[in-house]
């Protein structure tokens, strides 16, 4: 039976696209003073809602926008920084919330929300404000605009949009590291200075400049593209979507990414979530694993000199930043002594503990551990085998850019497969219940 919905006051899902799709455009364009670009932004996101018939939603618009326009395009509104993409997040949220749609809390929206107080709380007591901001609109926001755009639109739509969103940026990737060529490391519009002085330059690796997309650095890339191999597993052509979102991660050249690519896999092929593959997909993708595996292990012991230095010296300043950083923090708020300290911190659970407090980075660790339990102990759909992978990728780099976001999205589409899960548990159960005054004999 066809799914059904009901139509708005305000035009439908068809206006809110529209209008929304407009609102890019116009943005981007006038933000970029380049056309060409905000009409190919507007088009592509504008695309992902055709990627179901019944996903017409402000979330595919938000998404599209997301992976093309990078954190440091936005405006600052009293002193707190909002890119673009958070801007959309909220209209979005706001579209698909006055539609009425609720969902059944389970243990991933709780630990979203405790997470949200408890940067809050810290903040009381003198913890990091941006972080709180952080916790509202870049992760409380997506997360909640995914939930809801699930219950309405079902896990099957969405699962779609994400695949495609990767597809586009893995060969947006694979571009980059073919072409050397990077559209924003050196546009003109300014945007969020302070962002922009972060995020634009490009990485090199080996002399050689790493894809970044639009997400503002390579890890972010390579791991956003990492959260979406087992969504490649489980579609029509698993084998040939896998090596594409596998070679725009590698074209990251982040270990982190490779790694977590492989987990993900890994953790994908543990499960079949109850669909049957072919033998042959299986083992071609576990034949690809193994060979990044060898080519990673020999590359990495053979490198150059200058790159052999630059892993060496990545790997030791992570180990200095735990092994200095840990001792000092407390159970709430800011860790005293830490200003100028460290030149970064990539850890991610580290740096909510330093400046928010352990109690805030022991939230988001339990939030991140709930996806790799599942994944290991319960059949995980994609979205849990994906983000599973973020929990160990999370101590090599630090929650930035736009890739924040989609990780909480990623979260919510793992909590809206926990919640499906439950729903054919219970009706499993139900259809094995003997009807009361009869015998099982």
């Amino acid at each position: 039976m066809a799914r059904t919905y009901e139509t708005r006051q305000l035009g439908g899902p068809a206006l809110t696209s529209a209008l929304l799709g407009a609102a890019i455009v116009l943005a981007v364009a006038y933000t970029t003073r380049s056309a060409v670009y905000a009409i190919t932004v507007g088009a592509l996101s504008l695309l992902l809602t055709r990627v179901d018939a019944t996903l017409r939603t402000p979330f595919a618009i938000w998404l599209g926008a997301t992976i093309c326009i990078p954190i440091w395009f936005g405006v600052t509104v009293g002193g707190v920084q909002v890119p673009f993409a958070t801007l959309l997040a909220v209209a979005a949220l706001f579209f698909i919330a006055t539609s009425g749609m609720s969902f059944q809390l389970n243990i991933y929206d709780w630990l979203v929300v405790a997470l949200w107080a408890g940067t809050f709380i810290a903040w009381q007591f003198g913890g990091s404000p941006a972080f709180f901001s952080d916790a509202t609109l870049r992760w409380s926001v997506p997360y909640f605009l995914v939930r809801l755009t699930v219950k309405q639109v079902g896990l099957e739509p969405v699962y779609r949009a994400f695949l495609a969103a990767g597809l586009v940026v893995a060969v947006w990737s694979v571009a980059e590291w073919a072409t050397d060529v990077h559209m924003f490391a050196d546009t003109g519009y300014t945007g969020i200075a302070q962002l922009k002085e972060i995020w634009q330059t490009i990485q090199l690796r080996n002399g050689h400049a790493r894809s970044e997309a639009a997400f503002g650095h390579s890890i972010a890339l390579g791991c956003f593209l990492a959260m979406l191999a087992p969504l490649a597993m489980r579609s029509r052509h698993p084998v040939v979507y896998w090596l594409v979102i596998a070679a725009g991660a590698a074209a990251s050249l982040s270990r982190t990414a490779v790694l977590a690519v492989a987990l993900s896999t890994l953790l994908a092929l543990w499960s079949d979530y109850g669909r049957r593959k072919r033998a042959s997909g299986r083992v071609l993708i576990i034949g690809v694993l193994a060979a990044a595996a060898y080519y990673v292990a020999t590359s990495y012991t053979t490198v150059s000199s200058s790159t052999e230095v630059e892993l060496s010296d990545s790997s030791t300043y992570r180990s200095f930043v735990l092994e200095q950083g840990l001792p000092l923090t407390q159970w709430i708020g800011t860790a005293p002594g830490i200003k100028g300290l460290f030149q970064s911190v990539d850890n991610a659970y580290l740096r909510l503990a330093l400046q928010d407090g352990r109690l805030v980075a022991l939230a988001l660790l339990a939030l991140m551990l709930c996806p790799l339990i599942l994944a290991i102990f319960r059949r995980p759909g994609p979205a849990t085998a994906g983000v599973a992978a973020m929990s160990v990728a999370l101590t090599a780099v630090a929650l930035i850019t736009q890739w924040e976001m989609l990780v909480f999205a990623l979260l919510a589409t793992a909590a809206s497969e926990l919640e499906q899960l439950r729903a054919t548990s219970v009706a499993a159960m139900d259809a094995h219940v003997i009807p009361s005054g009869k015998s099982e004999s």
